[in-house]
């Protein structure tokens, strides 16, 4: 799989302003994000899918 770009994904509080972010070298551009429960789905451009604990963003489920 060809990787061209960055890909970011973050939680944003109520007001704008940031919780915490994510910076993945070989994802390209997160273009979908899928919210249950307290997990979000992030999907790139090039098929990377990134599941992340909303409370916890360091343990996330697979790329």
């Amino acid at each position: 799989m060809c990787h061209g770009s960055y890909g970011f994904c973050g939680r944003l509080r109520a007001d704008h302003t940031l919780v915490w972010a994510l910076f993945f070298e070989e994802s390209n551009p997160f273009t979908e994000i899928r919210v249950s429960g307290n997990t979000a789905a992030f999907h790139s451009t090039s098929g990377v899918s990134i599941t992340v604990d909303i409370g916890d963003p360091l343990r996330f489920e697979g790329a």
